[in-house]
């Protein structure tokens, strides 16, 4: 490199650092200027000006859903806070997240780029007394970061800025359960009464469900949120400007080809709420009526024959119904042949599990039960194996009850995301149905109004029945990101 050549580069680099030290996003192209991949979308130019407002004090709290694996947190959780405290000395930032290994990772990449760029942009460097990756400070003494899971305690814990980034691992736990009421537990009681003087939060995560914690916030009457809502294919008035339809982040190579493909890989519910950021409403919009196939006239044969029993039935009038459907298997569809659905006592479920079986016994079906509270009598019952010996096997008007091939199975993760899942089969036109039996109405008003419907029995063993039949198709229907399932 010639002198004049040198000379011409340093002054590149002095002109991006001086910029780096006014306006966030050229920081970050300076932190990452190492990095030959780093890829910038239309929304991290956007987050640029979001993020010198924050700096400015101009604006203090803001609640940003944007697609998984679009460059959130390097962008927002893992800079942001490294440029905050070195332009506010004496100032200190917390970040949050679901997991240990999230939050070390947070606060890591803070630290490092304090290490590699902070003396040389802003005259500063770490304290040798703190070295840890989720509690360090700069040699000051006073200015620094805590990187904690939302769940720990939070008490006590400083933050002029506070970054909660991914508070959830999964769909399970945005839906319902203990870690729901925890999070937007610690997220009001401890964070957000943070909320006075000068500290700025942002609240970053894709959206699960209306009432998640950007939704909660959203919810509130004249709040004063900056809400930036930025979905992976561009609606009207996108905050972006782009033309509806249009991709988020073309540049990574997820353009509309990507999303659309995207798309049919999930269920509708996933991708509205996870990729376009609108949650649907429980209003039984994961099943649409258009996915139901039906058959006029029974097909004569079918490769495969399954019975599949929900037991979970209460003797009350309100209580959930114990439901037992059989399907036949042919040409990769299941066909719907007959289904029980009522709240019986066990010795009436035990009646209707047999009449059911004898009926299709001869084509030796696979029975499915879930292997909890009545179904538990019914696989010990009759599962063969435990009654080896002759004169404890179970006869019913000539049939060996005891040589049924029954399956007891203890269906994994929550029933909610187990039924969500398996709407992408309904949609692949998997599912065929009986245009005219006595129990036609009852299947399709209950799938189709599912979550919304009282009881979600016959969706969640029509899960269980598609999980045996098409293992492996099944798999594929769920998606990972980030090496979370979701």
């Amino acid at each position: 490199m010639s002198k004049a050549e040198l000379y011409n580069q340093l002054k590149k680099d002095e002109i991006m650092k001086s910029l780096a030290r006014e306006q966030f996003l050229y920081y970050f192209l300076y932190t990452h200027k190492d990095k030959m991949d780093v890829k910038l979308g239309k929304h991290h130019y956007y987050f640029g000006d979001i993020a010198d407002k924050l700096i400015s004090g101009e604006v203090k709290k803001v609640l940003i859903d944007v697609p998984p694996q679009h460059g959130k947190s390097v962008f927002w959780t893992e800079t942001f806070p490294s440029y905050f405290i070195q332009k506010n000395p004496g100032k200190s930032a917390m970040v949050t997240g679901y997991g240990k290994e999230l939050v070390e990772r947070f606060g890591e990449n803070n630290r490092s780029k304090i290490q590699q760029y902070g003396e040389d942009l802003f005259g500063t460097k770490m304290s040798k007394s703190t070295s840890s990756k989720t509690n360090w400070k700069l040699d000051d003494g006073r200015t620094g970061l805590l990187s904690k899971t939302i769940d720990s305690g939070l008490n006590g814990s400083p933050g002029d800025l506070i970054i909660v980034d991914d508070p959830y691992k999964n769909m399970k736990e945005a839906i319902k359960g203990q870690k729901k009421k925890d999070i937007i537990s610690n997220f009001e009681s401890v964070i957000l009464m943070r909320l006075g003087g000068d500290v700025r939060i942002v609240v970053i995560h894709t959206r699960w469900t209306e009432d998640d914690l950007i939704g909660r916030q959203l919810a509130r009457e004249n709040h004063d949120w900056l809400h930036i809502h930025i979905p992976l294919l561009a609606e009207e008035g996108d905050v972006l400007g782009r033309k509806p339809g249009e991709a988020l982040f073309p540049e990574i190579g997820k353009d509309e080809v990507w999303a659309e493909g995207m798309r049919k890989q999930v269920s509708n519910k996933v991708f509205n709420s996870l990729m376009q950021g609108n949650p649907l409403a429980d209003d039984g919009d994961v099943f649409k009526k258009e996915y139901f196939i039906y058959y006029d006239v029974e097909p004569d044969e079918f490769e495969e024959y399954y019975i599949g029993w929900d037991t979970n039935g209460k003797k009350t009038e309100n209580g959930d119904c114990a439901v037992g459907q059989v399907w036949g298997k042919k040409n990769e569809q299941l066909f719907l042949l007959d289904q029980y659905r009522d709240r019986p006592s066990y010795t009436e479920l035990r009646d209707e599990f047999e009449k059911m079986y004898l009926k299709y016994a001869d084509k030796k079906p696979k029975v499915i039960v879930e292997d909890k509270q009545l179904g538990q009598g019914l696989v010990q019952r009759y599962e063969f194996d435990r009654r080896r010996d002759k004169k404890d096997r179970i006869y019913r008007d000539g049939v060996e009850m005891t040589d049924m091939d029954i399956i007891g199975v203890n269906p994994t993760g929550d029933k909610d995301v187990r039924i969500d899942e398996s709407s992408v089969m309904y949609r692949e036109g998997k599912v065929v149905i009986p245009r005219y039996k006595h129990f036609t109405d009852d299947f399709v008003t209950e799938v189709t109004q599912y979550p919304n419907y009282p009881t979600k029995d016959i969706p969640d063993v029509v899960a269980m029945i598609l999980e045996i039949a098409f293992g492996e198709q099944m798999k594929k229907t769920r998606i990972s990101i980030g090496g979370r399932d979701l």
